[in-house]
């Protein structure tokens, strides 16, 4: 999974806040990255669901009834699931294609679903933990060979300039960059950061190491002044598969605050109030993670070069 975020100064604006919602519509994943909280295990004993096509229509409305919208808006269809193992996938595509939303999908590529390319298709991601099955192995462990054969499959239906490649950096698969570059030269291609936030809690206070992580670059980041305000709960709103709005991307359900209330009973006031309250923004900033999530994709982004 990669988010991409433009920082803007201490002055909100709910426009601003409601161009980018990331929608949680499934609360599962088929991939095992240890990195991340789904992939790991570490949110196993947590309720998840696919969210029932009735409450995501229920929850459109709502959004739309009540000016969380604009037309600039984007709805991108996960956080910390895969959505493509929805079983009414396209049941929740037609809901936003009915209500002339703009959407955007990310995946792993290991489940192939029938996109039709519509001027509402805003983007389609694949991450990749590398270019070869030994690199999958490590990390996704999911089958190489079906991942490239449904990126392929969807690059003949879809425009390459909506298709992205995230590509997910580790010591282990540097050396595979100019393979993917080369194969697929002619899409947008991204190196992004890691972003579990109990993980990354123990990497910035010094208590975790991961020997295949890409972390030369870290000691420079600490160096940087912290963000005033983290620009992760600033440019963005993300709501699970239960209609929970959540703190920020980054937290997952075993975090105290994970989420600030139900959508249906927030208003746009109270879900920028409430967020600027966390206790958990305030261990976040202390340990700089906001820049070290922000300024990491600067670093990697030489080998794309």
């Amino acid at each position: 999974m990669m988010f991409m975020f433009t920082t803007i100064k201490y002055k909100f604006n709910y426009n601003i806040i409601m161009n980018t919602i990331y929608f949680e519509i499934s609360g599962y994943c088929n991939a095992k990255c240890k990195y991340c909280c789904n992939g790991n295990g570490s949110m196993n004993d947590c309720d998840k669901r696919f969210i029932p096509v009735d409450d995501f229509t229920t929850a459109i409305a709502y959004l739309k009834g009540n000016e969380f919208l604009n037309d600039d808006t984007v709805i991108h269809l996960y956080n910390w699931g895969e959505p493509f193992l929805h079983p009414q996938f396209d049941d929740i595509i037609q809901v936003l294609i009915n209500n002339a939303i703009k959407h955007g999908l990310s995946t792993n590529g290991s489940i192939y679903k029938e996109l039709i390319d519509t001027p509402l298709l805003h983007e389609l991601k694949f991450s990749l933990p590398g270019y070869s099955q030994e690199s999958h192995n490590k990390i996704h462990k999911l089958d190489f060979q079906t991942v490239i054969s449904n990126i392929d499959r969807h690059m003949t239906l879809i425009p390459h300039h909506k298709i992205n490649i995230t590509y997910f950096i580790y010591p282990f698969n540097i050396h595979e960059i100019e393979l993917i570059k080369s194969k697929y030269q002619h899409i947008n291609f991204n190196l992004p950061y890691y972003n579990d936030y109990n993980s990354s809690v123990k990497f910035m206070e010094g208590n975790l190491m991961p020997w295949d992580m890409f972390v030369d670059h870290v000691r420079e980041i600490n160096k940087m002044a912290p963000n005033d305000i983290c620009p992760l709960i600033t440019t963005s709103t993300v709501i699970d598969e239960y209609c929970n709005v959540l703190q920020c991307c980054g937290l997952p359900k075993n975090i105290r605050h994970y989420n600030i209330g139900n959508l249906f009973d927030l208003t746009i006031n109270d879900i920028q109030d409430r967020r600027l309250e966390c206790q958990e923004c305030i261990k976040c900033k202390s340990l700089n993670l906001p820049n070290y999530w922000l300024k990491s994709n600067d670093h990697v982004v030489k080998f794309i070069k």
